[in-house]
């Protein structure tokens, strides 16, 4: 039996990769639905302009909504996510915020200054939490405004909660967890993945550096070390 796939996308895990693999494999495929990616809609109408409604068979985000699942029609589903290591993640996204457009790259400028890796990890910066805890979609642009906002440690719980009823994988499992997430849509295989990495592998992180960001983020390595890893998933007969 197949079952119908969510995606949270959080930030600078790969994701890119996951939701192109999505679109192109459900596009080509005979399954009666598509792939709805939530990170382009936002860039546009929003959700009912957009004519949620399907018949999707996957659904990709950066947020973890059931919202968007039951405004889809959906009455099961399997969500999925992939998890990274934090200090390296953030370096990650702050390479990606320097690349990119304008309305990014204000988030790694204070009073006309690049900050760098060091003084931007003390800001408010991207974070993982609150894709896990927020209940619905919204039209701003997710890294300068919602993303980017302090998150308390009330929230943790939370976001916990929500990854133990989440296939949770490393990102040096992604090739398990798009083999896992082929078996729940009915593919024959896995193929056509091929990882998107627009900011590097970010690995180049130093001990000071990481020490840094488990000060200033500590709620991020708690969510990134209690967080629950997927089993290995039992195969339909």
């Amino acid at each position: 039996m197949t079952v119908n796939v969510m995606f949270y996308h959080l930030p600078a895990t790969g994701g890119r990769g996951i939701n192109a693999w999505l679109e192109k494999r459900l596009r080509r495929a005979d399954r009666g639905g598509a792939c709805l990616n939530l990170r382009k809609m936002e860039r546009k109408d929003g959700l009912k302009r957009a004519g949620l409604g399907g018949p999707y068979r996957a659904i990709t985000g950066h947020f973890a909504s059931p919202y968007v699942a039951r405004a889809a029609g959906w009455k099961e589903w399997v969500a999925f996510t992939l998890l990274r290591e934090p200090a390296v993640r953030l370096y990650s996204q702050y390479r990606h915020l320097c690349r990119a457009s304008p309305i990014l790259i204000n988030a790694v400028y204070v009073g006309g200054r690049a900050l760098s890796f060091e003084e931007w990890i003390q800001e408010p910066v991207c974070q993982c939490l609150p894709c896990l805890v927020k209940r619905r979609p919204h039209g701003q642009n997710p890294a300068v405004k919602f993303y980017a906002s302090r998150i308390g440690e009330e929230s943790l719980d939370a976001a916990l909660e929500v990854l133990r009823r989440t296939r949770v994988y490393d990102l040096q499992d992604t090739a398990r967890m798009i083999s896992d997430m082929a078996s729940c849509l009915g593919l024959d295989s896995d193929r056509g993945y091929k990882r998107i990495d627009t900011t590097g592998s970010g690995e180049k992180v130093s001990p000071e550096q990481r020490a840094l960001v488990r000060r200033f983020h500590p709620l991020d390595y708690r969510l990134f070390e209690e967080a629950p890893r997927a089993r290995p998933l039992a195969k339909s007969k």
